[in-house]
């Protein structure tokens, strides 16, 4: 079960694997936000996650809020040797819209898994356009080695608010599933990882 560690503008769910699920911090109404989607994701999918607070009335920090959690997001990456974050964010009309630039942000590769996936239970668009600027958004989380390959794949899964109110178990267990499919297609195993004593 991973270890979850709560700080004031986020918590923070420590588990095993090569994919990250991140929410950032939201100031939107409660129906949106997508946190305990994630947060129960991670948990059955025993992931690491970082879930940013829904502080409906505190958008004054906004800005710095962000950075703060863009710095332990990088950290997390860099300590865990994450390959793979997955950003859930909400979105007002039905269906689910992945967010990706191919090339970009993943390779095509992760970006058709991740559609052909969900598409089998959710209507499911895919976008390539240019995502949101990196001050009003976690993207940029992305990462390529020297030979161009990627060492951080990023994508964005936009959740519709009909899903979000009606689906919430299908949602969970689907994101859950995704993310142990990731793991496998980066090499991830189990067996080699170090038990950690307590």
């Amino acid at each position: 079960m991973p270890i979850k560690i709560l700080h004031r503008n986020h918590t923070e769910l420590v588990g095993t694997g090569y994919v990250l699920l991140i929410t950032s911090n939201t100031t939107g109404s409660v129906e949106l936000y997508p946190g305990p989607i994630a947060e129960d994701a991670a948990l059955t999918a025993r992931s690491y996650a970082i879930i940013g607070k829904n502080n409906a009335h505190d958008n004054e920090n906004q800005a710095q809020v962000l950075e703060e959690l863009r710095d332990r997001i990088n950290s997390i990456i860099d300590e865990n040797r994450i390959k793979c974050t997955l950003e859930i964010r909400s979105k007002q009309d039905p269906g689910i819209e992945i967010q990706t630039g191919p090339g970009k942000t993943c390779t095509e590769e992760i970006s058709n898994l991740v559609h052909s996936f969900l598409s089998k239970n959710f209507p499911v668009s895919l976008n390539h356009e240019s995502l949101e600027s990196q001050s009003k958004s976690l993207t940029g989380l992305e990462r390529e080695n020297q030979d161009g390959t990627f060492a951080v794949h990023s994508v964005r899964i936009k959740i519709g608010s009909e899903e979000l109110a009606m689906r919430r178990d299908k949602l969970v267990d689907q994101l859950a599933e995704l993310v142990g499919m990731l793991n496998v297609r980066l090499g991830f195993d189990p067996a080699s990882e170090p038990v950690v004593e307590d």
